[in-house]
């Protein structure tokens, strides 16, 4: 077997190209043009805020929230590290960087029995619809910025637990911004 064959990236080089070369040459001259124009409005959009608006938000929040738990559950610290933005607070300390975060949650995920956790529910809620409905947070978790715009609380029972992570909207996506169970 050829050495080219057992080395991926000679593998794409060799290969991607008779692929993306037929599709590209299939397209129109228009097509060409209007899909950078698409691109081009598309990053123009990325770049203005977002307002913002429960009815689409809380969805939104709600499926990032079961994959964060999902992935935590299934105890895989780099899909809980690339959901995150920074700086970070797990339980009530902050972390600035992302190898620092994997070594935390690679950390805290191994001495843990994750396999065993269950999922019983995820309840999404604003700054204010929290503060009402659970008072106001311990002074030990004042640190974390759990208030301010584009911020949502996904509060998920596991196993009986609390488990309350903070989303924060960050270049468009929602990222988790903290975590305390």
């Amino acid at each position: 077997m050829s050495s080219a064959f057992c080395n991926p990236p000679n593998v794409m080089r060799r290969f991607l190209p008779t692929v993306l070369l037929p599709i590209a040459l299939s397209l129109p001259p228009q097509a060409e043009g209007a899909v950078k124009a698409s691109s081009r409005a598309a990053g123009r959009q990325a770049r203005q805020p977002v307002p913002s608006d429960p009815e689409r938000d809380v969805p939104q929040v709600m499926a990032r929230a079961k994959r964060f738990f999902g992935d935590l559950i299934a105890g895989n610290p780099a899909a809980l590290v690339e959901q995150s933005a920074f700086p970070f607070y797990l339980e009530n300390r902050k972390i600035t960087q992302s190898r620092e975060l994997l070594q935390e949650w690679t950390r805290n995920l191994n001495r843990k029995r994750t396999d065993l956790l269950v999922l019983y529910g995820i309840e999404v809620l604003t700054p204010a619809e929290m503060e009402k409905k659970y008072g106001k947070p311990p002074r030990h978790l004042a640190a974390i910025p759990w208030r301010g715009p584009d911020t949502y609380l996904a509060v998920a029972n596991l196993s009986g637990h609390a488990a309350v992570t903070i989303f924060r909207r960050v270049d468009g996506a929602w990222r988790v911004v903290a975590f305390h169970d």
